[in-house]
């Protein structure tokens, strides 16, 4: 998974242009979370009560991530 998300920040930023990307992923998916922290999003938000799913109301961690930071990670080797 981690190597598939690389390729897709790498698409995202260089070739469409996108300057900032943003993950909102439920909080008791921690595979999930980790995955989004070791790409380089930091958490910026928890929005209590976001999502109904199937009758449950559910919270969301919101993260984003910013081209420089993207470009600083890929050049220091510490994804994947």
């Amino acid at each position: 998974m981690q190597e598939a998300l690389s390729a897709l920040l790498n698409y995202a930023f260089d070739e469409l242009g996108l300057h900032r990307l943003e993950a909102d992923v439920d909080p008791r998916n921690t595979a999930s979370i980790r995955t989004v922290e070791r790409l380089g999003f930091q958490q910026e938000g928890y929005l209590r009560e976001r999502w109904q799913v199937g009758g449950e109301i559910q919270d969301a961690l919101f993260f984003g991530l910013l081209k420089p930071d993207w470009e600083r990670i890929k050049s220091a080797g510490t994804t994947l």
